[in-house]
């Protein structure tokens, strides 16, 4: 799926403001990962994430991706970020499937697998709702057209506890049942050591361990 030899990105190339925010980046994600990526503020993380995204372009280096970004799906850390606020929650389900209508979906059934009373309020602008609810919308409608990649940028840290587990193991399930490839952003260690299958380390622009699924909690801490 995703394949990075010695790839760099620099800002302000060629100016004596040159910048090199991610180098010697060297990964291999293949179909099916579920990959969380740790590591401290201002490390690189999001630049990782916007190269995975192809929302830039390597500076130096290869990046190869079996999939367009036409064939991912992104969540954002801020719940309002994804919606049509001013629309209701059918309305943005039915807008977030217009290249599969071919997709039939019992859409109060699926809201109602997040347990957060979603089904309800159907029929009631997005704007309406708490922060936990429009971030379950937003994963729903992150992967109801089943895309190749998801993209989470710590998309939980906004949510109180309780919430957060609730969206964190809905996104596990759904990543798992439809065999969505996933990049995770988190600086929840416990979400990242129980969740992914692989987890990177990030700091100073550099991925600094590339460990399995099988550390714990505490070896993550040492880690970051």
């Amino acid at each position: 799926m995703i394949n990075m030899e010695d790839v760099g990105l620099c800002i302000h190339r060629y100016s004596p403001a040159e910048q090199w925010i991610l180098n010697n980046i060297n990964l291999e994600v293949k179909k099916d990962e579920f990959v969380s990526v740790i590591g401290p503020n201002g490390a690189g993380k999001s630049s990782l994430l916007k190269l995975i995204a192809q929302e830039v372009k390597p500076s130096k280096g290869l990046a190869e991706f079996s999939y367009t970004p036409e064939d991912i799906g992104i969540i954002f850390q801020d719940p309002r970020h994804g919606t049509w606020e001013d629309l209701t929650v059918e309305e943005n389900i039915r807008l977030s499937l217009y290249r599969r209508q071919d997709l039939k979906l019992d859409i109060p059934m699926r809201l109602k697998d997040f347990q957060l009373d979603l089904e309800t309020k159907m029929n009631l602008p997005v704007h309406s709702l708490s922060g936990g609810q429009r971030q379950a919308l937003n994963l729903l409608m992150a992967t109801i057209s089943h895309p190749k990649v998801l993209l989470l940028d710590e998309h939980t840290s906004a949510l109180d506890p309780k919430t957060a587990l609730a969206v964190m193991e809905m996104t596990a399930k759904i990543c798992k049942n439809l065999g969505i490839t996933t990049v995770m952003i988190t600086h929840n260690l416990q979400f990242a050591a129980k969740y992914a299958t692989r987890i990177l380390v990030v700091r100073d622009g550099q991925i600094t361990h590339d460990v399995s699924c099988q550390t714990t909690e505490k070896e993550l801490y040492d880690l970051f």
